[in-house]
């Protein structure tokens, strides 16, 4: 679990994205409070300290990036990323979470660092 939570404090720690799933969240905390996490773990933290979840990264453009640039589309990052091949996927919630597309990642545990370390930069260098 800690390959999935490297890139969704990454992920969050942009301010460009807020991520909609929780398995980078301290139990206890329930969302996003705006506030900057440290991206790498302590050395004697387990996922025991952390929420249960998944291995996955699902975020959403953050309210103040469309805001900011309001002319670019969530989707524009799945096909800018595509290019760079890496496939997320952009999906929309069920209607009853409202009208939120996310980007999803699937983390599998033997990803390499190698391999996040391009995710996440690929991730920022679209941005």
């Amino acid at each position: 679990m800690n390959n999935a939570r490297l890139p969704s404090k990454s992920t969050e720690a942009t301010g460009w994205h807020t991520c909609v799933s929780d398995i980078h969240r301290p139990k206890g905390s329930h969302s996003f409070l705006g506030t900057a996490v440290k991206v790498f773990a302590k050395e004697d933290e387990t996922s025991a300290d952390y929420k249960a979840g998944l291995p996955g990264v699902a975020s959403r453009v953050s309210d103040e990036f469309k805001e900011e640039f309001p002319h670019i589309k969530q989707e524009s990052f799945s096909n800018l990323l595509r290019a760079k091949q890496c496939i997320i996927p952009n999906y929309p919630l069920p209607p009853e979470e409202g009208k939120i597309d996310i980007l999803r990642v699937v983390v599998r545990e033997n990803m390499s660092f190698d391999l996040l370390d391009r995710l996440i930069a690929d991730t920022c260098l679209t941005i």
